[in-house]
C-alpha cells in the first residue's frame, strides 16, 4: 500500500470513528432524555402516594413507611425555618460603655462615640468630626500614647488619632 493510500485509509477511519462518537452520543442523549421523563413520573407519583398518605391509610406498609419519612423530613425542615426565622429577628449586641464620662466632649455623628471637644477626628471610627469650640481645660490625660501618625498625645481608650486620624490600632 502506499503513503497516499495509508493516509486516505487513515482519514477514512478517522471519520467513521467521528461518525460513530456522534451516534453514540445522540442515542445517549435520547437515553438521559427517557430517564429525566422517568424522574418526572416518579416525582409524580411520590407526590400522588403523598397525598392519599394525607387523606387515609395506605394499605401498603413499605409505602406508608416511606411517606411517615417524608412527614418527619418535612417536620425537619420547617424546624430548621422557625431557627432561621429566629436568627433573623435577632437584635445586635449594645454597644458597650463607651467613653469615659468625667470629661465634656461631643457625640460622634457616626458612631455616638463621645469623644473630648475639639477633636477632628473620632477615636472609636475615625469619623471626620464637626468643627466646635475646644474647652478652655483639656480633658484629662490618663495612659497616654503619641500617635504613630502626627505625634499629638492620644487617651489609649481610643483607636484612631483625634488630630489626624490615623488608626493607631
Amino acid at each position: 500500500m502506499s503513503l497516499v493510500d495509508r493516509f486516505k485509509h487513515g482519514v477514512d477511519l478517522t471519520k467513521f470513528k467521528a461518525d460513530q462518537a456522534l451516534r453514540i452520543r445522540d442515542v445517549e442523549g435520547e437515553i438521559g432524555a427517557l430517564r429525566r421523563e422517568i424522574s418526572t413520573v416518579r416525582e409524580q407519583i411520590a407526590s400522588t402516594a403523598l397525598k392519599l398518605h394525607k387523606e387515609t391509610p395506605i394499605s401498603n406498609p413499605e409505602l406508608e413507611e416511606l411517606c411517615l419519612q417524608v412527614d418527619q423530613l418535612f417536620e425537619q425542615i420547617a424546624s430548621k425555618e422557625n431557627v432561621i426565622s429566629a436568627i433573623r429577628i435577632e437584635e445586635p449586641p449594645q454597644i458597650a460603655e463607651q467613653a469615659p464620662q468625667d470629661y465634656p466632649g461631643s457625640p460622634c455623628p457616626n458612631c455616638s462615640f463621645k469623644v473630648p471637644l475639639g477633636t477632628k477626628f473620632c477615636t472609636n471610627c475615625g469619623q471626620s468630626m464637626p468643627e466646635l469650640k475646644p474647652v478652655s481645660e483639656p480633658a484629662p490625660q490618663s495612659n497616654t500614647q503619641a500617635c504613630a501618625n502626627c505625634g499629638v498625645e492620644l487617651d489609649t481608650a481610643g483607636a484612631f488619632c483625634t488630630q489626624c486620624g490615623h488608626n493607631n490600632a
